[in-house]
């Protein structure tokens, strides 16, 4: 049992870069990478088809790409 609406670290900030980073919170799969203003971003890591995690993908510019059908995602989680 997890407390919600409280915060968890995730990462130290150096953790953080330009290449997808995947962690396990509260049993949620989370990815997390820096845009190109260097601002972190985390969203779900699962693709919406197929479920894939998208921390085995790419990092273009500010989106994340979905390795297995590459579809693209941005900050919001939007694909």
């Amino acid at each position: 049992m997890f407390l919600e609406d409280y915060w968890y670290c995730a990462a130290l900030p150096h953790e953080v870069t330009g290449k997808p980073l995947r962690r396990v919170i509260c049993n949620e799969p989370i990815v997390f990478y820096r845009d190109t203003k260097g601002n972190p971003v985390a969203i779900e890591d699962r693709c919406s088809h197929r479920q894939a995690p998208l921390s085995t993908g790419e990092v273009c510019d500010d989106n994340i790409q979905c390795s297995y059908h590459g579809f693209v995602f941005d900050k919001t989680g939007s694909c």
